[in-house]
């Protein structure tokens, strides 16, 4: 057991190519952190870069190399984001504590004016959480379900079709 995970859903990370669609549907800006990216994030650098983005940040305890992550939460820390991406990723977490967890310590490093930019993948909607293959696991739950975790003091909180954006004031 991992924490307080059961599957780490690292083997979801198979995008080699396509952009998450937060990416486009959305504004990069300033510093950008892409909390749970994944393995394969060179694409997402290359278009952070080609779209005025001062810096691409990958973090992703089970799909990049620790000094890569800590590097970015060092970063993130001393300077903060200016856009945080958090792209299907609650969705594939068994416990409830981790995305409380993830979604705070975005909240953590986000600068004044800032956002975070979560995208849920919606799976059938179901409720019923279940293990898709070896050792990944999909939640099922709409995207209403995870504003729970998303709301702090100083900030606007809304939902955008399978979208929860948060702006710090």
């Amino acid at each position: 057991m991992l924490g307080t995970q059961k599957h780490t859903s690292a083997n979801t990370s198979i995008n080699k190519t396509r952009l998450p669609k937060a990416f486009t549907d959305f504004k990069t800006f300033g510093h950008v952190l892409d909390l749970g990216c994944g393995k394969y994030t060179q694409h997402i650098n290359d278009y952070c870069r080609d779209n005025g983005a001062l810096s691409y940040n990958p973090c992703d305890k089970y799909n990049q190399p620790d000094d890569v992550n800590r590097k970015t939460l060092n970063f993130g820390r001393v300077h903060g984001f200016d856009t945080i991406f958090i792209c299907n990723v609650l969705n594939v977490i068994d416990s409830e504590i981790e995305i409380e967890n993830i979604v705070n310590l975005a909240w953590s490093m986000l600068r004044p004016f800032g956002k975070i930019i979560i995208q849920i993948y919606e799976g059938d909607r179901s409720y019923e959480g279940k293990v898709t293959k070896k050792d990944c696991y999909q939640r099922n739950e709409p995207t209403e379900e995870y504003l729970n975790y998303c709301y702090f003091s100083d900030c606007n909180v809304y939902k955008r079709s399978n979208y929860i954006i948060i702006e710090r004031r």
